[in-house]
């Protein structure tokens, strides 16, 4: 299978003359407004402000940009919003779109008056927004999926960007399980999956070095009566994301082998594409997430986290 980069939000024809920035300003704020919960967080003069630098002409620098990345899910806020739109012609791209919004909104809703919120959100809105190198929206809807997840599984939120113990790391999502134990999760995105000529075991090592790797850098000095989780968020295109549809082992959570008491890494995949014309994204799709996760873990205990 060769390589290929998917038709997804944007492309620069899309923003031609006959498109005003007014046109486009009010056609975002029109599909916003029904994610309620997610544009009441939102700067109240988005997407008009002149600071948030929205116009037809950055949206199609953008989209040409893509077209020549390696990262071919670049994404941001305002091309989200506008594949969401209601007239958007390429149905799988309105579709997934929606989800990403659904996951933000359900985020705002849910945590809107926890500690933090605000700052994980921002980078949808701040300049960091037009970065394709690498794109951080995918690391804002991976923590809103993943902290509704556990609130779902009967954590109780404490705080997002919160400092972990009495050091100065600080863990992307601070819970508390029902039994009191404070847990960390930190959100660790690889934007370039290669697992071409990788067997199963060599791929897999390859997140676990990801996981180790990220556990050592937040959670090395963390207190023995809390827990981490390293959770990597996956994007994988063509042939690659084959192989992680192909090995189930894969996916799945397991503790790191005594070298970090008390931490855990958590290995997902977040998605991918195989038709080179839309993203295909299972991450947030929760059943399928955690039917994905047991058959993964058939033949290993999973932790209490599970």
């Amino acid at each position: 299978m060769s390589e290929s980069h998917p038709k997804d939000a944007v492309e620069a024809a899309e923003f031609g003359n006959s498109v005003s920035d007014n046109d486009l300003h009010d056609s975002l704020s029109a599909t916003i407004a029904r994610f309620s919960h997610l544009k009441a967080i939102l700067p109240a003069d988005w997407p008009h402000g002149a600071k948030f630098g929205i116009t037809t002409a950055k949206m199609a620098d953008f989209a040409k940009k893509k077209e020549v990345s390696r990262y071919w899910h670049a994404l941001n806020l305002p091309l989200c919003v506008h594949a969401a739109g209601a007239g958007y012609p390429d149905s799988k791209a309105r579709t997934l779109m929606e989800s990403l919004l659904r996951v933000l909104d359900g985020f705002a809703r849910d945590f809107g008056t926890e500690p933090g919120v605000r700052k994980t959100l921002e980078p949808l809105w701040t300049d960091s927004a037009w970065n394709i190198d690498p794109p951080e929206i995918w690391s804002v809807v991976a923590t809103a999926f993943l902290a509704q997840t556990y609130q779902s599984n009967k954590f109780k939120p404490v705080g997002f960007g919160l400092k972990i113990g009495e050091g100065q790391k600080d863990a992307d999502i601070q819970f508390r399980h029902p039994d009191g134990t404070v847990v960390h999760v930190d959100v660790e995105a690889w934007h370039a999956v290669k697992f071409v000529g990788l067997d199963p075991a060599q791929a897999r090592a390859e997140l676990q070095r990801r996981v180790e790797a990220k556990c050592g850098s937040k959670f090395k000095d963390l207190p023995s009566s809390e827990l981490g989780v390293a959770a990597i968020v996956c994007m994988a295109a063509g042939v690659h994301f084959e192989l992680m549809m192909k090995y189930s082992s894969l996916a799945g959570m397991y503790q790191l082998d005594g070298r970090y008491t008390g931490q855990y890494g958590y290995v997902y995949w977040a998605g991918g594409t195989t038709d080179g014309q839309s993203m295909w994204v299972e991450l947030f799709d929760e059943p399928a997430l955690k039917k994905r996760l047991v058959e993964a873990s058939k033949d290993r205990a999973l932790p209490v986290l599970a």
